[in-house]
């Protein structure tokens, strides 16, 4: 109903509607966090850079992501 009030003060002259779309993009919760911490693999070749690592250490300092690794290594 609001778009014909609107034609109808178009058409009678008594109002100037300019339109314009746009669109927004936001990052959701692991862009943030990847912005903040910087991208998982990133983080765990920084890890990794100075040599191996448990396992258990990895999964401390990357958190979920961790897992997420161990899934890929499963899918070759």
């Amino acid at each position: 109903q609001i778009r014909r009030g609107i034609e109808w003060l178009k058409l009678k002259d008594l109002a100037n509607v300019n339109e314009s779309k746009s669109s927004i993009v936001s990052l959701g919760k692991n862009g943030i966090e990847s912005f903040q911490k910087g991208l998982p693999e990133r983080r765990l070749l920084d890890l990794l850079k100075d040599g191996p690592r448990k396992l258990s250490d990895l999964q401390k300092e990357l958190g979920s992501v961790f897992w997420s690794f161990n899934w890929v290594g499963k899918k070759k």
